[in-house]
């Protein structure tokens, strides 16, 4: 269960929404393709956060 970063601190709010992102997406991921990748696991934690940041911060404004 995550704590609740303090209401002051932007980057704390920010990192965690990130995390809890990445933890729902990976643990959708991980129940389809456990079986069918290896280390599905191991590297989609990660490679999952890293694509929402990414998408967070790169994305036009008129993203649909």
């Amino acid at each position: 269960m995550w704590r609740q970063p303090d209401p002051a601190n932007a980057w704390a709010i920010q990192t965690v929404w990130f995390a809890r992102v990445a933890d729902a997406v990976t643990a959708e991921l991980t129940d389809r393709w456990g079986s069918t990748l290896a280390a599905v696991d191991t590297f989609t934690p990660a490679t999952v956060e890293a694509l929402v940041v990414s998408l967070f911060t790169n994305a036009p404004v008129s993203l649909p």
